[in-house]
């Protein structure tokens, strides 16, 4: 089992859900040290990046905070903490009434107290009640050079509630990324390197296997319009299964595009791992950015659209205007 371990999956913010999760290679956002801790030393400075999800019709809500601490350190220390909430789910345990096709109880027909919602048979509503899931991550990263690449490592907790049950786990990732030209980068990552683990109150015990992901990413000038532009491509070795299956993934892509028809405007799309397109636009400021990004509902599904917000600000600037020294 492998599934308590999603609010990890498809990570980070606005820009790079918009992007398909395609920053192996290059990651310009702070949280995008969740795809590759590598990243880390390439995200933008002293910035504080709040995100917020409503997906699928607004039935699931994520937020997400990510900060770097750079003062009294050696080394750049990344923070991500990340909230998802699932509310109003019904428990349907006691609320059967399983009196067979008849409709009518100890007659002893088909069906009959077999514990299966059959035809002829319905549901107390009475007897119905409500409950919540609930998932808290915290993720500490770091990086260092090593030669010509840079290498970091992150720290991942989980609390999982559902209902009136609970688990915590721990796991680790790691990565590495380097320039291979000016405007060509290549970036390597493991997550869940060791196998995370998640372990519940009642003594269930899931794990997560490693995932394996390659990527290349760089810049060029789209030809005439004269628009600086990035592309970035990964390929995802997923251990645990084809993402929804239970089959062993032979290998995914993903893919994202940004254009800067403006210096301070972002066009993005992209193609996630589970097929997903994505769009999403951006506004670059000096001391703010503002990231959009639209999802359609899955194909072949009554799921509902997603909306990712996500709204970055450097700090030093609030300071600024409150007149405060920083």
């Amino acid at each position: 089992m492998k599934y308590g371990w999603q609010l990890y999956d498809q990570p980070g913010d606005a820009r790079i859900l918009s992007l398909g999760g395609a920053q192996v290679a290059q990651g310009k956002s702070i949280s995008s040290v969740l795809v590759n801790p590598a990243n880390d030393a390439f995200a933008v400075r002293d910035d504080f990046s709040y995100a917020h999800q409503s997906r699928f019709g607004g039935t699931v809500q994520h937020d997400l905070l990510a900060f770097s601490v750079n003062r009294g350190f050696a080394r750049p220390i990344n923070i991500v903490i990340l909230q998802e909430y699932v509310g109003g789910i019904p428990n349907t345990v006691d609320g059967l009434m399983d009196w067979g096709a008849d409709g009518i109880p100890g007659t002893q027909d088909a069906g009959e107290g077999n514990g299966v919602l059959d035809e002829g048979e319905r549901l107390d509503a009475d007897k119905i009640t409500n409950f919540h899931q609930q998932q808290w991550g915290l993720y500490v990263s770091t990086t260092w050079k090593m030669n010509d690449w840079t290498v970091g490592a992150g720290v991942k907790g989980l609390f999982h509630s559902i209902d009136t049950h609970y688990a915590n786990g721990i796991g680790f990732n790691v990565g590495a990324r380097r320039n291979l030209w000016k405007t060509i980068s290549v970036g390597a990552a493991v997550s869940d390197v060791t196998t995370s683990w998640l372990v519940w109150d009642n003594g269930t015990t899931e794990r997560a296997l490693p995932v394996l992901m390659a990527g290349l990413a760089g810049d060029f000038t789209v030809p005439l319009m004269n628009w600086p532009s990035s592309f970035f491509t990964d390929i995802v070795f997923d251990l645990n299964g084809e993402f929804v299956g239970d089959q062993f993934s032979s290998g995914s892509y993903r893919v994202g595009l940004e254009l800067a028809p403006k210096p301070s405007v972002r066009i993005r799309t992209g193609l996630s791992e589970t097929s997903e397109l994505t769009g999403g636009l951006g506004i670059v400021k000096e001391n703010w950015i503002i990231d959009y990004t639209y999802k359609p509902s899955p194909s072949g599904s009554s799921l509902g659209s997603s909306h990712i917000l996500t709204f970055t600000v450097s700090p030093r600037w609030i300071f600024g205007l409150l007149g405060v020294s920083y």
